[in-house]
């Protein structure tokens, strides 16, 4: 989907690509769409999105739905089949759907988490997902309390937006080298943010007030959030992820003290429950991933094209597609 016009009031297209020249890579070279994703219809799309769905040959009734949303300088298809989320889908019978960026929207393909057009509930890019989330569930019987949404990078960046603006919609998240909700409330801030994280917002409390802020009045059920994060990301600071935690962990009222850890490989998980022992949130601290999703092809999870520079995946024998399905209740 093109198009050959721009919303009013965003910032010129120069100013976005100085602002992340700091954390992306060369774009790619054109947009291709693989096997079995479908164009998705829908409307109104405020955000000038387009979107595509990937429907497993058995579907379970009522249907879990997945949003997944790539990275910078990647398309759709980028993230479906090289994360391991098509395969999984197939296995377990729920519904992916795909959100694109365009280079109308953001030069880089970012999904634009900072711009105060697209941050907030009712505007901009969150409303288009809204409106495909919609528009799934229109065609299939999707099951309303399991709607999850992950992504990368921007789309981690994005997530948090979704999360924090639509709680009502998104029963779980999955925030993967990103930013928590909040962390730029503009373009300016955003490599900032990036680069050494928000600073100047003082503890989780002021964390959670964003996100209290930014969700429709009266809301009472939270979502669970993972978060991932590798200690050699150089192009988001792993420190966004230690305040996505203390946010997400303020937000659904429990404390910062980890109930439980486990290593896996050089990989660290931290888990914080509720009251009740169930858990919250978790909070993935990665090695050797780098800015990128960490999958395992020995298990068919993703698979890694070192042709391609616009994959952002890593083989560290961690499969990070299937650990975020298990924490929100979809996998086994």
């Amino acid at each position: 989907m093109k198009h050959t016009f721009v919303r009013p009031g965003i910032i010129d297209a120069a100013a976005r690509v100085r602002a992340w020249v700091f954390g992306c890579l060369l774009c790619s070279a054109g947009v291709a769409h693989g096997d079995g994703l479908t164009p998705l219809d829908f409307e109104p799309n405020p955000g000038l999105l387009a979107a595509y769905l990937y429907v497993p040959a058995e579907v379970k009734n009522p249907a879990p739905l997945v949003v997944a949303l790539h990275g910078c300088t990647q398309g759709a298809a980028d993230f479906d089949d090289e994360t391991g989320w098509t395969a999984l889908a197939d296995e377990l019978g729920f519904l992916l759907l795909l959100p694109e960026q365009s280079r109308y929207n953001n030069p880089y393909r970012c999904f634009n988490w900072f711009s105060p057009l697209d941050r907030r509930r009712d505007l901009g890019e969150p409303e288009s997902i809204r409106h495909m989330v919609k528009a799934v569930g229109a065609r299939y019987p999707v099951d309303p309390e399991r709607v999850f949404v992950t992504g990368l990078s921007a789309g981690g960046g994005m997530t948090s937006v979704l999360l924090a603006t639509h709680p009502d919609v998104f029963a779980a998240g999955a925030v993967v080298g990103g930013v928590p909700y909040g962390c730029a409330p503009n373009l300016f801030l955003a490599s900032a943010c990036m680069s050494y994280g928000n600073r100047m917002v003082s503890g989780p409390a002021e964390w959670a007030r964003l996100v209290f802020e930014a969700a429709p009045p009266g809301t009472e059920r939270w979502p669970r959030v993972s978060i991932w994060h590798d200690t050699g990301d150089e192009v988001v600071n792993p420190f966004n992820a230690f305040t996505s935690m203390e946010q997400w962990t303020a937000v659904n009222g429990i404390d910062q003290v980890a109930d439980s850890e486990e290593s896996v490989g050089p990989h660290r998980r931290s888990v914080f429950a509720d009251a009740a022992g169930v858990p919250r949130v978790e909070l993935w601290i990665t090695r050797a991933v780098g800015h990128a999703t960490s999958i395992d092809e020995q298990t068919g999870c993703g698979h890694d094209d070192p042709a391609r520079k616009t994959d952002f995946v890593t083989d560290a024998d961690l499969c990070a597609t299937r650990r975020i399905a298990r924490f929100w209740g979809l996998a086994p």
